[in-house]
């Protein structure tokens, strides 16, 4: 058997490994990841508190105040159950006063911009620690609250008001254990649509939130997929995410916003603490976990 044929089977058979090893499932192509590890919120582009509720607690230091560039630091979180892995998670606190206010909203926001991808995946891992359903008639003292989770946001939103929009956030459940996953999309100004009851969340548990986001070539064709804990429960290809002005344009993804308001639906106080924490952008399914594998090695050479 000569040289040749040697580093042949030797290329070969590395192939074969590789091929097993670096699985598509095994890696994921990140984009951004934060697993507040740092104790800071350094990775992201803008953080902000609004302040305008005196009930809402000031444990960051920036109500009342838009912060780039965050550095705020997050501290411990105990019990340990507050946190999915690791030391930090990011803490945030919603709370209002009653008042006769019908409609306020309770702005929190960590955000993150992209470079216009069209097809991507997050996943998050969220965390209700208060008690989060609402009852309705059964239960008059309480706030009914519609909780914006995790806002996805086209290319150029805070300038074009033409660009989409969409957001996953939580409506009342009628049957009083808990609240239900939404998913509300459309364009700049208003949600085109909504499907909802699309998922059952209670409070006191982590639960793992992944999505998928794969925008067409022609309107009504958009993807839309959401994983809860690992299983898949949505799957849906015929949304009208984007306009034909968003596909004309080569609209992609702008921003991620995390947290946004709570939005209240009657004049009842609330006041409740979420929990977030191993937040993963990615161009590949991500699944569960608190960390990724690297990406698959390139320019291999044998010797």
């Amino acid at each position: 058997m000569n040289t040749k044929t040697i580093c042949l089977i030797k290329i070969a058979a590395i192939s074969f490994l590789l091929t097993i090893f670096w699985s598509a499932s095994a890696y994921a192509q990140i984009i951004f990841q934060d697993d507040f590890e740092s104790g800071d919120f350094l990775k992201w582009d803008f953080v902000w508190r609004d302040g305008q509720n005196p009930a809402e607690s000031a444990e960051y230091g920036l109500d009342g105040q838009a912060v780039t560039n965050g550095g705020v630091t997050i501290g411990n979180i105990a019990p340990s159950t507050l946190r999915h892995a690791g030391n930090h998670a990011y803490q945030d606190h919603y709370a209002m006063n009653a008042s006769g206010a019908v409609h306020n909203d309770n702005n929190h926001m960590l955000l993150k911009r992209f470079n216009s991808p069209t097809h991507w995946f997050m996943r998050a891992y969220l965390y209700f620690a208060n008690d989060i359903k609402w009852c309705g008639a059964t239960n008059p003292g309480s706030a009914g609250l519609q909780r914006k989770l995790i806002y996805f946001k086209g290319t150029n939103w805070d300038t074009d008001s033409s660009v989409f929009g969409f957001a996953l956030g939580t409506w009342s459940n009628s049957g009083c254990d808990g609240v239900t996953l939404r998913l509300g999309y459309g364009g700049h100004g208003g949600m085109g649509g909504a499907l909802d009851n699309i998922a059952l969340l209670q409070s006191g548990r982590w639960y793992s939130i992944e999505v998928e986001v794969n925008l067409a070539t022609t309107v009504g064709n958009d993807t839309f997929r959401l994983w809860l804990d690992d299983v898949l429960i949505m799957e849906r290809s015929d949304l009208s995410i984007q306009s034909q002005s968003d596909i004309n344009g080569g609209i992609g993804l702008g921003q991620i916003e995390l947290g946004r308001q709570v939005d209240r639906y009657n004049s009842n106080a609330f006041d409740e603490y979420r929990y977030w924490d191993d937040i993963t952008v990615s161009t590949t399914r991500i699944g569960p976990g608190d960390t990724l594998a690297p990406a698959a090695p390139t320019n291999l050479s044998v010797q």
